[in-house]
């Protein structure tokens, strides 16, 4: 029984890694995004100042 516990304890902390993993991929994923976001809007507010 204790080693059944301990390998649920190695899984958890293995689950616990990759949690945190997904999550720094995400927060990259939503700079780059808002990344392009900006330079599309300010690409378009340029685009219209000099056809306006």
């Amino acid at each position: 029984m204790g080693s059944i516990e301990a390998r649920m304890g190695s899984i958890e902390a293995r689950m616990g890694s990759i949690e945190a993993r997904m999550g720094s991929i995400e927060a990259g994923q939503r700079w780059i995004i808002g990344i392009q976001v900006s330079t599309i809007l300010s690409l378009g507010a340029l685009i219209l100042m000099k056809l306006g």
